[in-house]
């Protein structure tokens, strides 16, 4: 797994981790010479340290903070466990951590011993600290450790690094320590790589490889519901909180063109497709959909490999009805988010941004036709006052006096779905 056993300075210091076979640390050991400093043991969320023969508890995790003994670096033997909380911003970055040590229900802000904020933290994008307070005011506290995306940070012997548990990360450069596994699918950038560069939009735990389509909006899992269905038994797809779909293949057999389609679109770390999942039957930009739009893209211009942001727009509930009255479960989203991957491809080519899909210019036609099958045809109804049913223009185009319309599909019956209606 690539991960060090030990890092030593000379002679003089050294640290020495131990894993488990998953590559999750169980502990580490800190050395000045051929005396060991102190010991770190590791049991899922819970800490130990050892010091000379001495091996207490020192926290429990939980998932607002953890509970600490205060008498960790102290003589006593007496377990004095107490509450600390962590406010943590977006990027799951620790910015403040508190506790109310007087148990009164507040917490008092004031720099004197009885202050009970512990310590504030402020943070470039790439992790590296320019500033805040570190109020230890108790000399048996000991700072949290864990900070920058709520990993812990080993200063050791002044190291500096955070463990990110598949690789250490050092925040002064911006880049990991070991080179990435699949560093090799992206010969376009570093092969120390931190999520492509760009730390706001991905996250990138193990170095293998960015999660690149994105589904955002309301009806976000509803989307990600009926991706999974359009390859079930191929894929096990999994989306964490920020919306990104990663995979993992079922078994070794051959890909289909479409569960084909959706690995490429989440595999190539230069096209980046997202998705937003609102039930809604307008477009940002106010026009009337039916199901999906194709919403244009950006292209970032680079000596090597532009890089593209494509933008699709989904109503998860019309696609659902749709995909499902034709017995094809999840095919219509397929096909919406591989129509972005597909044009964002083409923009990537040509260098050339695309409008979205009624503008001139957009690649929208052929990206339509590139992308996987949506699962049959639709067919429109318009009405008068009425209610009563009219006639397309002879020219395909709506005659006076429309008033409302819908829109609906064929099951394999023969009977007529409505998906979508509009008053």
């Amino acid at each position: 797994m690539n991960l060090p056993t030990s890092i030593q300075w000379g002679t003089s210091k050294k640290i020495e981790f131990q894993y488990d076979a998953g590559g999750s640390q169980l502990s580490r050991t800190v050395y000045t010479g051929t005396t060991v400093d102190y010991k770190q043991d590791y049991v899922a969320g819970v800490e130990y340290r050892t010091v000379g023969a001495t091996r207490k508890l020192e926290s429990i995790a939980h998932a607002e903070g953890r509970r600490y003994n205060t008498n960790v670096n102290t003589a006593s033997t007496t377990e004095a466990m107490r509450i600390e909380y962590a406010i943590r911003d977006h990027l799951g970055n620790t910015r403040i951590t508190f506790t109310d040590k007087n148990n009164n229900g507040k917490i008092d802000a004031t720099n004197t011993s009885s202050n009970e904020i512990l310590s504030e933290n402020h943070y470039y994008a790439f992790g590296m600290s320019f500033g805040g307070n570190v109020w230890m005011n108790d000399a048996a506290d000991i700072d949290n450790r864990y900070q920058y995306n709520g990993k812990e940070l080993n200063s050791d012997h002044g190291l500096g690094w955070y463990n990110y548990g598949a690789r250490f990360y050092d925040a002064v450069l911006g880049r990991f320590t070991s080179t990435d596994p699949l560093a090799a699918k992206y010969p376009n950038w570093s092969p120390y790589n931190y999520s492509m560069n760009n730390p706001l939009r991905f996250i990138d735990p193990d170095g293998q490889q960015v999660e690149d389509v994105i589904l955002r909006g309301a009806a976000k899992q509803e989307a990600f519901n009926q991706l999974q269905a359009s390859v079930k038994g191929e894929l096990t797809l999994t989306m964490n909180e920020g919306g990104n779909v990663s995979y993992t293949k079922d078994g070794d057999g051959k890909l289909s063109k479409s569960a084909t389609q959706l690995t490429n679109s989440i595999d190539d770390g230069s096209v980046y497709v997202e998705v937003m999942a609102e039930n809604t039957t307008t477009t940002s930009e106010g026009n009337l959909y039916i199901g999906g739009a194709f919403m244009g893209n950006e292209v970032a211009i680079s000596g090597k490999l532009n890089t593209v942001t494509a933008n699709q727009e989904v109503n998860p509930d019309v696609l659902g009805k749709m995909s499902d009255a034709h017995g094809k479960p999840g095919a219509d989203m397929l096909h919406e988010v591989t129509e972005a991957y597909q044009g964002g491809l083409m923009s990537q080519k040509s260098g050339v941004a695309s409008p979205s899909a009624n503008k001139e210019g957009s690649v929208y036609p052929e990206a339509h036709n590139k992308a996987t099958k949506q699962s049959g045809q639709i067919f429109e109804r318009i009405y008068d006052a009425s209610g009563k049913e009219m006639k397309m223009a002879p020219v395909g185009g709506y005659p006076a006096g429309v008033k409302g319309a819908d829109w609906y599909v064929n099951d394999k019956k023969g009977n007529k779905v409505v998906i979508q209606t509009l008053k």
